[in-house]
């Protein structure tokens, strides 16, 4: 899955969905945009969990006196997540050298254009693909006598199954014969346990609160009363706000 966040670009919106859209229509690869006209809650979006986004547009128009506050947020964001990438849509003829200095940036100026928005995906592509390659650990899966080996980024949760798990990915459910407490041993820092039954990828993660987690595809898995400090830890280690703002 690859997810791409536009913020206060409404009058861009149809022409930016159609042009990343398009980019993968022929590939095996989901692709989501999200649209935001509210910088401020988008700001929390991501700094909540910086992990979940790919790309993120945002309209600066001709920002003036706001230019350092999102410059100063960017950079945040790309110190914590190191594969995203910053487009910024402007008005202006020139921008200010300060803007130079955030990594994985790129400019689009006014008016944009369908080829503007492909190279700016084409150089996402290019991240992705490190991206990949670094959350590359797999994992194997083994029922019986059949093994298969999967990539731990496509999975979404794992769930506590008779004598072993489910592994839910986009594309189907499968059955490893191996418990719980083995699993959450074998597989990488983007996955929280916050159940007995349950292991959750946090890059599918929109929202959290006392109870449950919020995926993207809209299932809300239980956040259990043992594993809520587990949760609230895991959070903050991996969030840039405090867990408090996702945990109440």
């Amino acid at each position: 899955m690859v997810h791409v966040l536009v913020i206060d670009a409404e009058d861009n919106c149809r022409l930016i969905k159609t042009a990343v859209e398009s980019m993968y229509e022929k590939t095996a690869v989901n692709i989501a945009v999200d649209f935001n006209r509210a910088q401020e809650d988008s700001w929390k979006q991501i700094f909540d969990n910086p992990y979940r986004y790919d790309a993120v547009m945002i309209d600066i128009g001709a920002a003036g006196g706001k230019l350092k506050t999102i410059l100063s947020k960017t950079e945040s964001i790309c110190k914590a997540n190191k594969f995203i990438q910053i487009i910024f849509i402007t008005d202006l003829p020139f921008v200010s050298r300060d803007v130079w200095q955030v990594p994985h940036i790129y400019i689009m100026r006014k008016p944009v254009v369908y080829d503007d928005i492909r190279l700016a995906m084409e150089r996402m592509n290019v991240s992705l693909k490190e991206k990949f390659r670094y959350f590359s650990a797999k994992t194997i899966v083994r029922y019986g006598k059949i093994m298969r080996i999967i990539p731990q980024y496509s999975i979404i949760y794992a769930r506590k199954a008779r004598n072993g798990i489910t592994i839910v990915t986009e594309q189907e459910e499968i059955y490893h014969h191996e418990r719980i407490d083995e699993f959450i041993q074998n597989i990488s820092s983007v996955f929280c346990r916050c159940h007995s039954s349950y292991i959750v990828n946090f890059k599918y993660v929109i929202n959290i609160n006392k109870e449950y987690v919020v995926l993207d595809n809209g299932e809300n898995i239980a956040i259990s009363r043992a594993y809520r400090k587990n949760v609230k830890d895991f959070v903050d280690n991996l969030s840039l706000t405090n867990s408090e703002s996702w945990i109440n």
